[in-house]
């Protein structure tokens, strides 16, 4: 995992083939548990993503950049375009569905 301090996302998250970007907040319990279980997630069935978190509260300004306005929020990015977006109330496994869905298109 790759946590972001600065306001600005880095090049290798930006330009990956597939990324997931968490951003979320120390005081949101389902941020909290969700960053877990999504790192968990890329570890195990999705290691050929980049994953990366943004604290919303260290970083107002990169959060706002990216039109993040509430806590949890999931962006799917590939190849520096955003491709897909959960915010608030999701499950894991629709990320993942999604995920593997693109990575599938992606190697056909």
């Amino acid at each position: 995992m790759i946590l972001i301090t600065d306001n600005f996302i880095p090049e290798e998250v930006l330009e990956s083939k597939a990324s997931i970007i968490l951003f979320g907040n120390q005081h949101c319990s389902v941020c909290s548990a969700l960053k877990l279980k999504l790192q968990t997630v890329m570890i195990e069935i999705l290691p050929e993503l980049t994953f990366a978190y943004v604290d919303t509260n260290l970083n107002p300004i990169l959060a706002a950049s990216h039109s993040v306005f509430t806590v949890p929020v999931a962006v799917f990015r590939s190849e520096n375009k955003e491709y897909n977006r959960w915010v608030r109330s999701f499950s894991i496994q629709e990320i993942i569905a999604y995920c593997q869905r693109m990575l599938m298109i992606q190697n056909s």
